[in-house]
């Protein structure tokens, strides 16, 4: 989609390559002036040339103000393109969540800084039940909207240091950097928060049913690998139970 600001840095960019362009088309023009009027009127040859000096100069300080203004506008379109492309690239485009890299990169340093000061901290793995169905039944819309909700349901329930992420699909992922309570806890917070119904479209109401599993650093696993593979096996057999 072509925005209002990207029309805007599109012009900007057209300026900076026209300048040298009119600069040299002004420079023609105002030595065919000054050569017709050097021959056509009875003006002395240093007059001319002292005036020709003068506005030659205005015109590059108006020139180089110019080229200031529209490049500094640039910088700024620059910088602001690239803090939305970073932001895109940390987080899920439709819930705003942290993605699956920066939940893994978390995780990552969590388990070199927990190793070092002998620290733990958990992972729950979340999935919505029968999502592909509901998605299916009530169309695209109404399964995004449910996504959406079922993210913002999910940061609500636990803490600010917490962090809960869209790991892929249907699938979340918090990351619990200390357990102050216990596991099955914060489970039990979130799933209270899960139990009333979500309103996918204007009116309509849905009971959805979502499956946890949680893994504990060093209990569960040591490496991230072991641990995303026991939560997600608890989160299965949760499922299945259910």
């Amino acid at each position: 989609m072509i925005t209002k600001s990207s029309r805007q840095f599109d012009l900007y960019i057209k300026r900076l390559i026209y300048i040298p362009f009119i600069y040299l088309a002004f420079g023609i023009l105002w030595i065919a002036a000054t050569d017709w009027t050097m021959f056509s009127y009875t003006i002395d040859f240093q007059t001319i040339s002292t005036i020709s000096t003068y506005k030659g100069w205005l015109f590059i300080f108006i020139t180089f103000i110019f080229i200031f203004i529209l490049v500094k506008k640039v910088a700024f379109r620059l910088r602001d393109s690239n803090t939305q492309i970073a932001k895109l690239s940390l987080s899920d485009q439709l819930t705003g969540l942290p993605n699956r890299y920066v939940i893994i990169d978390r995780i990552e340093r969590l388990i070199i800084a927990s190793r070092r000061h002998d620290l733990d901290f958990g992972i729950i793995f979340i999935d919505i039940d029968d999502f592909k169905t509901i998605n299916d039944t009530l169309g695209h819309v109404a399964g995004d909207t449910l996504l959406k909700e079922f993210g913002e349901r999910l940061t609500s329930a636990v803490r600010q240091a917490d962090t809960v992420s869209r790991f892929g699909g249907d699938e979340f992922l918090i990351l619990l950097p200390s357990i102050a309570d216990s596991i099955d806890l914060v489970i039990s917070k979130i799933q209270a928060k899960l139990n009333a119904d979500f309103l996918t479209q204007k009116n309509t109401g849905l009971v959805v049913n979502a499956s946890m599993g949680a893994a504990l650093f060093p209990r569960d696993g040591t490496k991230l690998e072991e641990l995303l593979l026991h939560a997600d096996h608890h989160m299965y057999k949760s499922k299945r139970n259910s």
